[in-house]
C-alpha cells in the first residue's frame, strides 16, 4: 500500500514554525532595540539643546561657568531619566563680530538593551547659540 502525501506532511507546519521562530524573535528584538535607541537619542538631543540654552542664558560676567553648565547638564539628563555616567560637556565662548557666541558639545555613552543591533558607542551633539544680553 502506498502512503499519500497528505499523511507524510503531517507536522510540517510545526517544523516550519520552529525553524522561523528564532528569526522572528531576533527581528522583533532588533526592532525594539532600535526603537529604544531612537527614543534615547531624541531625549539626548533635547537635553543637549536645553544645556546649550542654559549656557547662552546670559553673557559677560553673568554667564554661567563651565562647571555650572556641566552640573546643569547632569541635572537635565537625570530629570529625563537618562543615566549620566560618562557625561562630558565642553563649553567654548567667542565673539562673532559684535555677538557673543557659545558652543556647547555634549557626549554620553549609549545605554543599549542588548546586542541585537550594532549601535554607536556614544551620543554626541553640538549646539552653537548667540548669548542673550542681560
Amino acid at each position: 500500500m502506498q502512503r499519500t502525501w497528505s499523511r507524510s506532511r503531517r507536522g510540517s507546519t510545526a517544523v516550519e514554525f520552529a525553524l522561523t521562530l528564532p528569526m522572528l524573535v531576533m527581528t522583533s528584538l532588533a526592532v525594539i532595540q532600535l526603537g529604544w535607541f531612537l527614543v534615547e537619542r531624541q531625549r539626548f538631543v533635547h537635553g543637549s539643546y536645553e544645556t546649550a540654552r542654559f549656557a547662552a542664558s546670559a553673557s559677560g560676567t553673568e554667564a554661567p561657568t563651565d562647571t555650572q553648565v556641566a552640573t546643569q547638564a547632569a541635572f537635565i539628563f537625570e530629570s529625563m531619566g537618562i543615566p549620566t555616567e560618562g557625561l562630558q560637556v565642553a563649553v567654548s565662548r567667542y565673539t562673532d563680530g559684535v555677538d557673543p557666541v557659545v558652543t556647547v558639545s555634549v557626549s554620553l555613552p549609549v545605554h543599549s538593551l542588548g546586542d541585537a543591533v550594532t549601535l554607536p558607542a556614544t551620543h554626541s551633539q553640538q549646539f552653537t547659540l548667540v548669548e542673550r544680553e542681560s
